[in-house]
């Protein structure tokens, strides 16, 4: 406290009020206010409607790559890949088609460039996934592939 009477008084005053008003909204929040319940057909109409106009993009599956790892001891090391490639937009896929061949060669270069401790790592694999979505939509001359998801990965 201060000393002063008047401004201990202001000052309890004013953190009595805060008090109340705090204690005011949570009473509120907790016990009088009532979110609105949801109308079910409501909102299964509102959700067959958004279907209608959602179409998911196509993707283009890759064949499995097995991809010789140098590796610094005598052991042969091997990454199995089996990838989706996502395009930006549905008329891209023709352009990913017709060069699979780009996209194959990419998956070899990039990972046969990799130490078999990188590809075995996590981080190592998200640095695969850049380059070659970044070494793709350069070769293929236009931003093309969007998300590479793998659906297999295994390193021997």
């Amino acid at each position: 406290m201060t000393g002063k009477k008047m401004i201990d008084m202001i000052l309890l005053g004013l953190n009595l009020l805060a008090t109340l008003a705090a204690l005011g909204v949570m009473l509120y929040t907790v016990i009088l206010f009532e979110r609105p319940t949801p109308n079910p057909d409501a909102e299964k109409n509102e959700l067959l409607s958004s279907n209608k106009t959602y179409r998911p993009i196509s993707s283009f599956k890759m064949k499995r790559i097995i991809i010789n790892i140098p590796s610094t001891t005598t052991r042969l090391r091997f990454l199995e890949v089996k990838a989706v490639l996502v395009p930006f937009k549905d008329d891209q896929m023709a352009e990913i088609e017709k060069n699979k061949h780009i996209v194959r060669d990419t998956f070899l270069d990039i990972a046969g460039e990799m130490t078999p401790e990188e590809l075995n790592s996590i981080t190592g694999k998200i640095i695969l996934e850049d380059r070659i979505k970044k070494r793709l939509n350069k070769s293929l001359g236009a931003r093309t592939v969007q998300e590479m998801y793998f659906q297999k990965y295994v390193v021997q």
